[in-house]
C-alpha cells in the first residue's frame, strides 16, 4: 500500500461489525486514548452491519476531527483492515477490536520505543493478556522468551515459541509496499489472516520489537456470536495451504520461528478437534494427510518433542505424522521404547492407570479404569492386566485374577477417528473382602508397573484424596502407586475433609456441608432414593417414567429434579425438587439411582464441576440413561461406555442392542431393552391424518455460538446456505402447492427450536403450506421430512412414511455438525434421500402415487426394527431396575 500524507503520529484500525451494543465502551476508549496521546487518528470500518451501527459511527465521528469512518458492503474482517490501512495517515499503525482494550501509556511506550529502532525493525508487539469474563488467562509461552523490551531475531532458536499470531502490534506504514494486505478467506474461513500478514511484515528484516510499556486486553467473552465454522471443511485449506506457500517461499529448511508457527497452529487445532481433514474421504483424505505430512517434515524432532501447549499423545501423532509411518516398538530392560532405526523417540518405565469411575454400592466396589499409553499405538502382541489381592492383615497374596481387556474409545481423544489405542477394562471388588488390591500389568511376557491416576484436573486429585466411601466399604489410593486400600465401613464413618469450594451451606463450610449430608444419609434415608432428571428445559423420558413410577407405593422416595420446566400432574409417592437447590444436592449425594435423558454431567448434576470435587466421593447412585432418542449418528467419542461411565442404558430396538456393543464398548448386561417411555404416549391405532410433517433438524454452521444470552441469528449466512436455498425453494414451488392440492394433503413446516428466529425468511406456499403448532401430535401425519436427526424414529415407530432431505449433503457428510457419520447408513435407513427441493418433491409424489405408503423395502425394516408396541416400557423399565429380569 502506497503511504499516504503522515498526518497523525499514530492511526487506530478499527474494523466494526454489528457491534452497536459494544460501542459506547469502545468510543469511551479511544476519547480517553486521544487525550493521552493527541497526536492520534482512528481509522473505522463499518463491515455492511445492518443494526445501527454505521450511524453510531457517524454521531460519534461529527464533533472530532480526528475520526474517520468508512463502510463498505460485508466482505470480512480483511478487507475492512486493508480499508483501514489504505486510509490512515499515521506514521505508525496500530489494530483494535471492539471490545479489547489497549490499556494507557501503551501507545506513547511502543511508539517511543519504535522511534529509537526505526530502521532496525518493522513491527513491533507488546504485552496481551486474554480474559475470560473477569479472569484472567495464563500468559502466552512467547514471553517466557520475549520477557524484557528488545529486538529478537526470529532466525534465534529461542524464536519459535515467539508465535506472534495475534494483532497487538504496531508496524509503520512506510514498511507496507502496495502488495502487502490481510487476506481474504473467499468461500472459506480465513484462520490465518492476521499470522500471514504479520509474517509478510516480519519478513523483509527476519526481526521482531518488543515493548514491554504497553497492554492489549484481549476480552474473548464481549466478541460477536458467529456461525461455528472453525471446522476442517472450511478451515483445512486455509491453513495448510498458508504453510505450504510460506515453506515455499523460504526454499529449504525452516528458520525456527517458521516451524513454531506451524506447531502453534496444529497444536491449537489438534487441541480444538478441527486439524485433521475428516471432511474428505479415500485417496482425498490420504492425499491431505500427506500434505499436513509434507509441512511437518521442515520441523526439527527436537522441537516437536519440546514445544509448550501441547499433548504429549498429539507429539507422538505429529512424529509419526512426519515420518509417514509407524514407530517400532520395543520392551527392554523392563520398559517400553518407540523407536524410528536406532534412535528412541518414546520411553516409558511405567504406564499410567486411570481411573476413571469408582462406584461403591450393594456390596460391590465397581472400578473403571484405563491403559493409557501411546506406546500400544504400534505395539499389537499380548497385554495382560491381573488383580492381585492381599487380605487385611496378611503378607501373602490371597488370590489373583485376570481382567479383560477392550479396546477404549477415549484413543479418539475426541478426533473423528483413532488417534491413539488405550484399553480400558471393568473391576468388580467384593465388600465382604478387607486388604490390598494391586494391579498387575504384562506387555508380553514382561512385568510392568503401573502408576495409578485420577480422572481429571491434576488439583481435583490433590484434593480429593482418591478415597471413596460407600455404605459398605472404602476404597483409597495414592497417584503413583500401584495399589488399592479396601476396608470395610459404614456411612457414618466416613472421613470429613476440607475440600475447595462448597456448593451446599456456604456459611457453615465445606466440612459442615459434608456432615449435614452424611447425617441425612445415616438418620433421614429409610429407603431408597431415586432421582429422575431431563435436560434444562425440557419434559422428557425422565419426566415420564417420573410420572409412571410416582404411582407406585414400593416405599422407593422418587424426586423429579425440575430444571426450568413448570411440572403439572405425578403420582402420590413422588416429589419435585428445583434443579440444583440445596435439596436438590443434598439427595444428590445420598441417590441410590439416577434416571436421565442427557448423558451431561451439567444436565443431571445439581453442583458445578468445581463444587462436586468436594462430594465426588460421597456420590455413589446407579447412573441410568434413558436416551432422548435412538442413537445412529456415529459418536463413539462421545457415547462410549468408558466415555459416558453410565451404568445401564435403556434401548428400544434391536440395532441398538448390536449398536451399543459392537461400536461403544458397552455389555449386554449394560443393556435394558425396556423401550423408551416416550413410545408408550405415542398412539399406534391412531389413523395418520392426509398432512407432511417437515422437520429439518439445527445447523450450527448457521447460527452464532452459545453464550449466556443465547444464539444470535446470522442471517446473512443463513440466506446465503443451500440448506435455506432448497427448503425455501421447496416451500413456495408451485407445484407443491398444485401436487398437494391433486392428492388433497397438506404440510405443516416445523423449524428446530434453536431456528425459530429464521421462520420470517421463508416463503409459505398458499393454503395447504403452514407453520406447525408449538405442540403437535405426530401420529397425524402420514409422511416426516427431515434429516439425520433422531426424531425421525418415532415415525418408524409409528410405521409412517420417512423421506430424508439434506440439501446440504456435502456440508453433513464433512463433518460439519458434530458427526458425519450414522450407525445405520442412509442406504440401509428407512426412506429414501433427497438432496434438492426438486428431489424432496419427486419423493413426496411417489409416496403419495404409491397409496400414502412407503415402498416395501422401507415397511420391511420398519416392521422388524423395534422390540415392544404394547405401551409397557415404562413399566418393564421398573421391574428391571427392581431386579426382575426382562
Amino acid at each position: 500500500m502506497a503511504e499516504g500524507k503522515i498526518g497523525y503520529k499514530v492511526s487506530l484500525v478499527i474494523p466494526v461489525f454489528n457491534e452497536e451494543e459494544c460501542l459506547k465502551d469502545t468510543f469511551d476508549l479511544l476519547d480517553a486514548l486521544v487525550r493521552e496521546n493527541g497526536d492520534t487518528e482512528a481509522v473505522m470500518v463499518d463491515d455492511g452491519s445492518d443494526d445501527g451501527t454505521l450511524e453510531a459511527l457517524r454521531v460519534f465521528a461529527r464533533s472530532r476531527t480526528w475520526v474517520k469512518v468508512l463502510s463498505q458492503t460485508n466482505s470480512g474482517i480483511s478487507v475492512s483492515r486493508n480499508a483501514g490501512i489504505e486510509a490512515a495517515s499515521g506514521r505508525y499503525i496500530f489494530f483494535l477490536d471492539v471490545a479489547d482494550v489497549i490499556t494507557p501509556g501503551t501507545l506513547a511506550g511502543v511508539t517511543n520505543f519504535f522511534d529509537q529502532h526505526y530502521d532496525e525493525v518493522d513491527l513491533v508487539t507488546y504485552p496481551m493478556v486474554e480474559f475470560k469474563g473477569d479472569k484472567e488467562r495464563p500468559p502466552h509461552y512467547r514471553y517466557g522468551v520475549m520477557n524484557h523490551s528488545g529486538i529478537y531475531d526470529l532466525r534465534d532458536e529461542k524464536a519459535a515459541l515467539i508465535c506472534q499470531t495475534s494483532m497487538n502490534i504496531c508496524v509503520k506504514k512506510s514498511s507496507l509496499p502496495s502488495d502487502m494486505s490481510f487476506s481474504s478467506a473467499g468461500e472459506g474461513v480465513n484462520l490465518h489472516e492476521d499470522t500471514k500478514f504479520i509474517f509478510d511484515v516480519l519478513s523483509a528484516k527476519g526481526k521482531i520489537g518488543f515493548c514491554e510499556k504497553g497492554l492489549y486486553r484481549w476480552n474473548r467473552d464481549k466478541r460477536s456470536a458467529a456461525p461455528n465454522k472453525n471446522k476442517p471443511y472450511f478451515t483445512f485449506e486455509d491453513t495448510i495451504g498458508f504453510f505450504e506457500a510460506v515453506i515455499a517461499e523460504q526454499c529449504g529448511k525452516q528458520s525456527p520461528y517458521v516451524q513454531g508457527l506451524i506447531l502453534d497452529s496444529f497444536g491449537r487445532q489438534m487441541f480444538g478437534h478441527v486439524l485433521l481433514p475428516i471432511h474428505l474421504k479415500g485417496q482425498d483424505y490420504i492425499e491431505a494427510m500427506s500434505r499436513l505430512s509434507g509441512v511437518l517434515g521442515y520441523v526439527d524432532d527436537e522441537l516437536i518433542a519440546s514445544f509448550p501447549g501441547i499433548a504429549d499423545d498429539h507429539r507422538l501423532f505429529f512424529l509419526r505424522l512426519k515420518h509417514r509411518g509407524s514407530f517400532i516398538p520395543a520392551v527392554e530392560n523392563g520398559k517400553l521404547f518407540l523407536k524410528r532405526g536406532d534412535e528412541i523417540v518414546f520411553e516409558e518405565a511405567s504406564i499410567p492407570l486411570v481411573v476413571l469411575r469408582v462406584r461403591i454400592a450393594s456390596g460391590q466396589a465397581l472400578i473403571v479404569g484405563m491403559l493409557k499409553s501411546p506406546f500400544f499405538w504400534e505395539y499389537d502382541g499380548p497385554v495382560s492386566l491381573s488383580v492381585e489381592f492381599t487380605a487385611k492383615g496378611s503378607a501373602v497374596p490371597s488370590w489373583a485374577k485376570q481382567v479383560t481387556l477392550v479396546e477404549s474409545a477415549r484413543g479418539y481423544e475426541q478426533e473423528r477417528s483413532p488417534i491413539n489405542r488405550y484399553w480400558s477394562f471393568r473391576y468388580e471388588h467384593d465388600a465382604n473382602q478387607s486388604g490390598t488390591i494391586r494391579f498387575r500389568l504384562n506387555v508380553g511376557d514382561v512385568p510392568i508397573p503401573i502408576e495409578l491416576e485420577s480422572f481429571g484436573p491434576a488439583e481435583e486429585v490433590e484434593e480429593l484424596g482418591n478415597t471413596f466411601v460407600g455404605s459398605d466399604l472404602s476404597l483409597a489410593y495414592k497417584d503413583g502407586s500401584d495399589e488399592m486400600q479396601v476396608e470395610r465401613t459404614g456411612r457414618a464413618k466416613r472421613v470429613l475433609r476440607a475440600l475447595g469450594p462448597d456448593p451446599l451451606f456456604p456459611k457453615l463450610g465445606v466440612v459442615a456441608s459434608r456432615k449435614m449430608a452424611q447425617l441425612y444419609g445415616v438418620f433421614a434415608k429409610k429407603s431408597e432414593i431415586w432421582l429422575y432428571s431431563d435436560s434444562v428445559g425440557k419434559k422428557d423420558n425422565a419426566w415420564l417414567q417420573f410420572q409412571h413410577d410416582s404411582q407406585i407405593d414400593d416405599g422407593i422416595k422418587r424426586y423429579y429434579v425440575a430444571n426450568h420446566v413448570s411440572v403439572d400432574e405425578y403420582g402420590p409417592y413422588g416429589e419435585v425438587v428445583r434443579f440444583r437447590s440445596r435439596r436438590h444436592k443434598i439427595l444428590f449425594c445420598n441417590a441410590d439411582k439416577l434416571l436421565c435423558s442427557d448423558s451431561g454431567f451439567d444436565s443431571y448434576s445439581p453442583m458445578l464441576r468445581a463444587g462436586f470435587k468436594s462430594f465426588k466421593d460421597m456420590f455413589h447412585a446407579e447412573l441410568i440413561y434413558l436416551q432422548h432418542g435412538v442413537l445412529w449418528a456415529h459418536l463413539p467419542w462421545l457415547y462410549s461406555y468408558d466415555y459416558m461411565l453410565f451404568d445401564k442404558v435403556v434401548v428400544s430396538s434391536r440395532f441398538e442392542l448390536e449398536n451399543f456393543v459392537n461400536n461403544y464398548g458397552f455389555k449386554s448386561s449394560d443393556l435394558i431393552p425396556s423401550g423408551m417411555a416416550r413410545f408408550d404416549h405415542v398412539d399406534l391405532d391412531k389413523a395418520p391424518q392426509r398432512k407432511i410433517l417437515l422437520c429439518p433438524s439445527w445447523r450450527s454452521y448457521l447460527i452464532g455460538s452459545a453464550t449466556k444470552e443465547g444464539r444470535k441469528p446470522c442471517e446473512r449466512e443463513f440466506l446465503a446456505s443451500a440448506f435455506y436455498s432448497e427448503l425455501n425453494s421447496f416451500l413456495k414451488n408451485p407445484k407443491l402447492q398444485a401436487l398437494l392440492e391433486e392428492y388433497d394433503y397438506a404440510v405443516d413446516f416445523k423449524l428446530h427450536p434453536i431456528f425459530e428466529p429464521y421462520r420470517h425468511l421463508f416463503s409459505l406456499s398458499g393454503e395447504r403450506v403452514k407453520i406447525a403448532p408449538p405442540a403437535i401430535d405426530e401420529a397425524d401425519y402420514s409422511l416426516v421430512v427431515t434429516d439425520y436427526s433422531s426424531y425421525s424414529f418415532d415415525f418408524v415407530y409409528l410405521k409412517r412414511g420417512v423421506i430424508y432431505f439434506i440439501p446440504d449433503a456435502d456440508l453433513f457428510f464433512g463433518g460439519v455438525n458434530h458427526y458425519g457419520e450414522l450407525d445405520i447408513p442412509f442406504e440401509e435407513a428407512f426412506g429414501p434421500l433427497a438432496l434438492t427441493s426438486d428431489d424432496l418433491l419427486e419423493q413426496i409424489h411417489s409416496f403419495l402415487e404409491n397409496g400414502q405408503k412407503a415402498d416395501q423395502v422401507y415397511r420391511s425394516r420398519t416392521e422388524s426394527f423395534f422390540l415392544h408396541y404394547d405401551h409397557q416400557n415404562r413399566q418393564r423399565l421398573y421391574d428391571c431396575l427392581k431386579g426382575e429380569r426382562l
